[in-house]
């Protein structure tokens, strides 16, 4: 039976030969002696075999499977929240909670379910702040789905991700507008300015560089987009004398000291696979949540000193739980 087997598979692999582009007459030799080695290289190809060939999908499917070392979800990091199209939805408040999970609260956010609830419970986190007397905001979230352009230094990505931060500038601009006598709109990221100015917006709303900020008075609100460096990051702080400033996903300093957090998002992950996320919006508590649920969990959300003396959650020990 296995020399049947060895001889049906051989007759499959040197018919996708000439389509893998490695196939070797030393190899095929090898596959005509037939026998347990022969099985093994098979097995060891069946993947690439397996595009190609049904006789090969079905072989493959019998190989064993390693189980994932944790519950988390398999999302793929390209889309950070398309699995929850399909999600469950969350038990009842009636329901005895699991173990570990906290009961639901009123004064918790939830997992958003798209791009634009996150710039809704953003906005709704900078909207409290102002009506609540705070006067230096900040908001964070990964602009954009595919985090893997975060960092990749392209430029097509730097323009995605600028695109994707405007975006929810113009929504902020739009919605908080009528709470102000002037909402100053400023960026330091240069190149945004231009296409704030081509987006249609209240007509009191100011769009410039950080410094057209210095006009502020009473009854102002600031946004500023995407402070970059130090020097703007202090900048906008020292805004906050003339009018309340909100940060909207400010980079490379990740933070300043000075900043209370309207809005925060982190999907926190293992293993490529999102396993939970740490959530904040103003005025609710610092919260965990299940990936698979959406329930909110049991961890009592721990703070670190960060670089620039910025006081960020600790992650660590919050992947330490979920894991």
């Amino acid at each position: 039976r296995l020399h049947k087997l060895s001889a049906s598979m051989f007759h499959c692999f040197a018919h996708l030969a000439p389509r893998l582009g490695c196939m070797t007459r030393s190899a095929s030799k090898m596959f005509q002696r037939g026998g347990v080695s022969c099985l093994l290289i098979i097995a060891c190809l069946m993947q690439s075999v397996s595009a190609f060939s049904p006789v090969g999908m079905q072989f493959a499917r019998t190989l064993p499977r390693a189980s994932p070392r944790s519950s988390a979800v398999r999302v793929p990091m390209m889309g950070l929240f398309d699995f929850l199209q399909n999600q469950k939805p969350p038990a009842s408040p009636q329901s005895a909670p699991a173990r570990g999970v906290a009961p639901p609260s009123f004064s918790s956010a939830s997992v958003p379910r798209s791009y634009d609830e996150i710039h809704a419970q953003a906005i709704a986190g900078v909207q409290a702040g102002f009506v609540a007397g705070v006067r230096k905001m900040e908001v964070e979230f990964p602009p954009i789905a595919q985090v893997n352009k975060l960092s990749d230094g392209s430029a097509s990505s730097q323009r995605l991700v600028r695109r994707a931060n405007v975006d929810f500038a113009v929504k902020a601009g739009q919605q908080l507008a009528g709470q102000a006598r002037t909402l100053f709109l400023v960026s330091g990221d240069q190149e945004a300015i231009p296409l704030l100015s081509a987006q249609s917006l209240p007509g009191n709303v100011v769009i410039g560089p950080i410094p057209a900020a210095a006009a502020a008075g009473a009854g102002d609100l600031i946004l500023v987009l995407t402070p970059a460096t130090n020097k703007q990051w202090a900048e906008a702080a020292a805004y906050a004398n003339r009018a309340p400033v909100a940060i909207l996903n400010g980079v490379f300093s990740n933070g300043y000291p000075q900043f209370d957090m309207a809005y925060y998002l982190k999907p926190m992950t293992f293993n490529t696979a999102i396993c939970g996320y740490l959530i904040r919006q103003y005025p609710s508590d610092w919260t965990v949540f299940d990936a698979k649920n959406g329930g909110v969990l049991d961890f009592p959300v721990k703070f670190v000193n960060a670089q620039g003396g910025c006081i960020r959650p600790d992650l660590q020990s919050i992947s330490n739980f979920l894991t």
